[in-house]
């Protein structure tokens, strides 16, 4: 199977999955309203923010070792990830229990659950099955959606049970990818999981930081808008972002089926002119998004979601901007993780980060008008790009020594 073909079914099943919660959109904020929607955004966050210390990217370590050392053991990197997870996470969960937080356990729980599905995902990654990997994405939207449904029908619609009907949705996809891994199974010793542990905390660590780099813009400065602005903002401002995210579930896709074919790329060949061209025109290519929703009237997103967000618009073309400087980003990304020089992708993730929460806090500290606040991700994204393309043309000349 070529790769554009094996592409394609990545790409198409991550977009089909995908868009069922999306189709869910109008029933959702019409249900929850500006407010509510804003409530579960908020929370939502600290999801996010959990899932990365808890995972320490061990989809990303499943990948680099696949294709560093081949299947064998691949087993035990997989395993000792999850003990890795559930061992973090339980002194978080005791502390839900004993202050009776259940806001706190339904955080926690959904956070190690998302983990759990990213490794189920990152398994039919290397492996090349998108077809597995699309039924599971399917599994997990479509029980979402359905499960929102039913709690919303049954209860009080609130952001507490769509955060339950989350939680429910991808541990029923995590046990179906689970039951039908296809992956050699052996025992162990206690020796050889010290190895793997610390394999994943070495190679995940790092990277920990350029995650946190990368929630910060639409997720982490929610937090900060919560606290000095309303609810009903934060609502839009969140529902903008989730609907420009499409693009990103879309750059998501595309790297799901195309990474393994660009390591196995920079294994046999170390073409630095391919990455550079492949950059640059990805980047003109990136910018297609954002001139269409220039051209879409602000009313039919009012009668798509509702009264209550009109001036989304704006603010889903500002977003759009921003999310398409990642798709060179993500290129540079990967040839250097490829190399291991995850450190210095982590230098220009904090430093986009800095730039990125410096700027909302330089509009809410002088009271400038808050259609600013979108072009923070637009900012911190050009000099994160900035950063990687720097590291690139650096480790591109070591190579070629």
């Amino acid at each position: 199977m070529s790769i554009f073909s094996e592409s394609k079914t990545f790409v198409l099943g991550e977009l089909v999955a995908k868009t069922i919660p999306f189709l869910l959109l109008p029933y959702l904020t019409r249900s929850l309203g500006a407010e509510g929607y804003g409530l579960l955004s908020y929370y939502q966050v600290f999801v996010i923010l959990l899932a990365i210390p808890i995972g320490l990217s061990q989809q990303a370590a499943l990948l680099k070792y696949y294709f560093k050392y081949g299947e064998r053991s691949i087993d035990l990197i997989y395993r000792a990830g999850l003990i890795l997870s559930v061992v973090i996470a339980t002194p978080l969960l005791v502390v839900a229990i004993v202050s009776k937080s259940i806001i706190l356990f339904y955080i926690v729980i959904t956070a190690l659950v998302q983990i759990l599905l990213a490794v189920q995902l990152s398994v039919r990654q290397f492996q090349k099955r998108g077809k597995q990997y699309f039924y599971i994405q399917f599994v997990a939207a479509t029980s979402s959606v359905l499960l929102t449904i039913v709690l919303f029908e049954l209860l009080p619609p609130s952001f507490e049970n769509r955060m339950l009907a989350i939680l429910l949705a991808n541990l029923i996809a995590a046990m179906i990818g689970r039951i039908f891994a296809d992956v050699p199974v052996r025992r162990y010793s206690l020796s050889r999981y010290k190895l793997a542990w610390k394999y994943i905390f070495f190679f995940g660590g790092p990277l920990i930081l350029n995650q946190l780099s990368f929630i910060s813009k639409g997720q982490i400065d929610k937090i900060f808008l919560y606290a000095n602005f309303d609810a009903k903002f934060l609502g839009i401002y969140s529902l903008a972002f989730q609907i420009a995210s499409i693009y990103t579930i879309l750059l998501a896709a595309i790297t799901a089926g195309t990474l393994p074919h660009f390591f196995e790329y920079l294994k046999t060949k170390n073409d630095a002119m391919f990455v550079n061209k492949l950059s640059f025109y990805s980047f003109l290519a990136a910018l297609g998004p954002f001139f269409i929703s220039l051209l879409i009237p602000d009313y039919l997103f009012s009668w798509f979601l509702g009264g209550s967000f009109d001036e989304v618009g704006y603010y889903i073309s500002v977003f759009l901007l921003g999310i398409g400087l990642t798709v060179p980003y993500l290129i540079n990304t990967q040839y250097l993780v490829y190399h291991g020089r995850n450190y210095e992708v982590s230098i220009g993730g904090i430093i986009s980060a800095a730039i990125h929460i410096f700027f909302i806090w330089w509009v809410i500290e002088f009271d400038l008008r808050k259609s600013l606040i979108p072009f923070a991700l637009v900012f911190s994204n050009l000099v994160m790009l900035g950063c990687v393309v720097y590291f690139t043309f650096k480790q591109q000349k070591r190579s070629s020594l």
